[in-house]
């Protein structure tokens, strides 16, 4: 019986731990939302009239016949900033 009872303040002990590691982790990606909700770079790519910008980027992985140099780089304020020069 002692062993029941042992194993089970065990268990109780560790689900406490894992909630408040999952309580901390939330937190943590409650502030990196906000950060990145604040940010420029979501701003510019939620523009209309920077639609072709946020298309870029999605395709930056695949290869594109036209493309023939593209940089990718980010700014002092965080935005990040493609240059495409097409062939």
């Amino acid at each position: 019986m002692e062993e029941v009872i042992l194993k089970s303040k065990f268990f109780k002990a560790q689900k406490a731990r894992d909630k408040e590691e999952n309580e901390q982790l939330m937190e943590e990606l409650d502030k990196s939302f906000t950060s990145l909700v604040q940010s420029r770079v979501l701003q510019s790519l939620t523009e209309p009239g920077k639609l072709n910008a946020l298309k870029a980027l999605v395709n930056t992985g695949a290869p594109n016949e036209h493309v023939k140099k593209d940089q990718l780089s980010v700014n002092q304020t965080g935005g990040i900033s493609k240059q495409v020069h097409w062939t």
